[in-house]
């Protein structure tokens, strides 16, 4: 990556992604219903996802993983929502083994790219019709639009933005309000409202 590139990616309301994950499920597309069910629902990044196996959801109320980039052990409450998810994916594929991973590929020899994630995202975005441009549509997306959530569910306030921070493992609240795009969009109201 380009020293001082930005990269920038936005989120999906939140109406939108749970729409989306009725429409997965009413077309039995099991995988992308679980890509994208799992990381709106912990707010994990895509290659922590690509790890978990059948046997840490079935059964349980709780999570625990390492979290791949921070090395830092991790405890996320499973709510109802994705537990119904995940069990429906999984009795409906008829997994014979809990142990082998949610997201293996189909020679079943290893779990999924994140580049595979990242053209089934923008595929997606263009089947059903989400956005203008699908390159918008990454696995990053789908964490920032579980931030996004979080915050507005938190009254927009300082408080959800110190909630996030933590979860997010940020050094302050200033890089959360960066990584959710909340600073550049209170610029544009600035302007907007002169």
């Amino acid at each position: 990556m380009n020293k001082g590139k930005r990269i920038s990616a936005s989120h999906v309301e939140w109406h939108i992604i749970t729409n989306l994950l009725q429409k997965l499920q009413k077309d039995k597309n099991y995988r992308l219903l679980l890509l994208i069910g799992i990381p709106i629902y912990t707010g994990l990044r895509i290659g922590d996802v690509l790890k978990l196996k059948w046997i840490d959801f079935l059964g349980k109320t709780d999570l625990t993983i390492v979290e791949q980039k921070t090395s830092k052990i991790r405890e996320i409450r499973l709510n109802e929502k994705l537990r119904e998810l995940v069990s429906y994916a999984y009795h409906s594929q008829m997994i014979i083994d809990p142990g082998e991973p949610v997201f293996i590929n189909r020679y079943k020899t290893k779990t999924i790219s994140i580049q595979y994630v990242n053209r089934a995202l923008k595929k997606l975005a263009l089947h059903y019709k989400l956005t203008d441009n699908p390159t918008e549509w990454k696995s990053h997306l789908l964490r920032k639009s579980f931030g996004r959530h979080v915050y507005i569910t938190n009254n927009q306030s300082d408080m959800g933005l110190i909630i996030l921070s933590e979860l997010f493992g940020h050094s302050s609240i200033s890089t959360t309000r960066l990584y959710l795009g909340l600073k550049r969009e209170e610029f544009q109201n600035i302007y907007e409202n002169l």
